[in-house]
């Protein structure tokens, strides 16, 4: 999870400095800055190597041009063979739940629907972690929906309201604090120090019009 974790004392305080120089209320300052955090943070976060991941799960890559009668096909038909690696995770897995090793078709369709979904994870505690604050917030979101059934479904975001100047922004992902914890800390503390440079330009300037 991130959320908790962080430290935001610095973020807090400088939160506090632009809301009193900000023409702006401060519920739209606090909302504005965590809106940035959430988006570097998405960004910022490692995804993984989808080039890499697909040399792992991927033994060959095969492409049909013919149809079973002879005629050539308008659109190609690519099959992609699942390697060894990822038969001996399916069936560890299926081990440790005390299930018996899978062969021939079912083996075919467990392979397929799990190269489907380390596929969809890239990005996952980036993306899908940060979906819903990102649009608690105002955002307008990464990548549609997300799975609801998935710890990352679990994050949240609550604006700061000016009856309630709270504002919070959770991912919940697996391993988010392990993998993006640091990260999301020094997006943080980048963001206070820019708004109070901030500030202090704008304060500048206006002593220099006095």
């Amino acid at each position: 999870m991130i959320g908790s974790e962080i430290d935001l004392t610095e973020f807090q305080k400088a939160l506090d400095l632009a809301a009193t120089y900000s023409s702006r209320t401060t519920s739209e300052v606090i909302n504005s800055a965590c809106l940035d955090v959430i988006i570097r943070a998405s960004r910022e976060i490692p995804k993984a190597d989808r080039s890499k991941m697909e040399k792992q799960l991927i033994d060959r890559i095969e492409v049909t041009t013919m149809s079973k009668s002879g005629k050539l096909l308008k659109h190609p038909k690519t099959t992609r063979h699942p390697s060894r690696l990822v038969y001996n995770i399916i069936n560890a897995r299926r081990r440790m739940a005390h299930l018996p090793p899978l062969v021939g078709e079912d083996m075919a369709k467990a392979a397929k629907k799990f190269m489907q979904a380390r596929i969809r994870s890239i990005g996952y505690i980036a993306y899908a972690g940060f979906e819903k604050a990102n649009r608690a917030f105002g955002g307008r979101g990464f990548r549609g929906s997300v799975n609801e059934r998935s710890k990352a479904a679990q994050g949240y975001g609550r604006k700061a309201e000016q009856g309630s100047l709270w504002a919070e922004f959770v991912n919940r992902a697996t391993e988010a604090y392990k993998i993006g914890g640091a990260i999301v800390q020094r997006i943080v503390n980048e963001k206070s120090r820019e708004i109070e440079a901030h500030v202090e330009q704008k304060l500048a300037k206006q002593f220099e019009r006095l």
